[in-house]
């Protein structure tokens, strides 16, 4: 499960990747075409919808896109984007699950939630419940000080296998870090990066490695929905 943010107060495309996406859970799926369904309502009603496309692989684990946190934004495109290129591929490592909008109110969000479960701030727990349900064993997040256009789409174009010892998770995530710490390098990237993981001696350069998800989320520079 990565995610990406930006400082103009709002949270920009968060990258749940499995990385992360980054990102990979248990999430089992069982169909290859793109399927959807929603994760909860939003405050005003409307639906947080996800999508789902299978991989060609046996076995295979999950990454999660996430979007759109302060409202349909640059983010909720590229989430799109990623579902789109993603869906083209013959082989597919990992399963993909994207939520192109969170949060379609622009409400406030707040990590852990507080308040009664999904009567107060119920993107917060639905996006919360439903990620944390699915124990994912890498959360990436990235704060930008600006909205640049970021994609980490291209770290699975190869077909991610299992090798040298390695699990197909820990390959993901070793892909996701190289392809990552390559675009920081090329473009002088600005951004601010953490972490998470349930994996063993993953370092990650530039990046802040925390223990739990609570501390990812208390760590971001801004709050989002400020």
């Amino acid at each position: 499960m990565a995610a990406r943010c930006r400082r103009t107060c709002s949270t920009d495309g968060v990258l749940f990747r499995g990385l992360t996406a980054l990102l990979a859970v248990l999430l089992m799926l069982p169909a290859r075409a793109a399927e959807s369904f929603d994760i909860g309502l939003a405050a005003d009603g409307r639906r947080i919808d996800a999508f789902a496309i299978s991989a060609t692989a046996d076995g295979a684990r999950s990454v999660v896109l996430v979007g759109g946190l302060s409202g349909e934004d640059a983010s909720s495109d590229r989430v799109r984007a990623a579902l789109t290129t993603y869906e083209a591929q013959g082989e597919r490592p990992f399963h993909l699950v994207a939520v192109p909008v969170v949060n379609p109110a622009a409400s406030t969000l707040r990590f852990p939630p507080d308040g009664v479960a999904y009567a107060d701030l119920p993107e917060s727990h639905a996006l919360w419940r439903w990620l944390g349900s699915h124990a994912p064993d890498l959360v990436l997040v990235e704060v930008s000080p600006n909205n640049s256009p970021l994609s980490y789409a291209n770290a699975f174009l190869k077909p991610v296998r299992a090798q040298s010892g390695r699990s197909l998770i820990e390959e993901s995530a070793l892909s996701l870090r190289d392809y990552s710490s390559k675009l920081r390098e090329v473009y002088d990237l600005e951004s601010q990066l953490a972490y998470f993981t349930t994996l063993d001696g993953l370092d990650w350069p530039n990046a802040i490695r925390h223990t739990s998800r609570k501390a990812v989320l208390q760590w971001l520079p801004v709050p989002i929905g400020a």
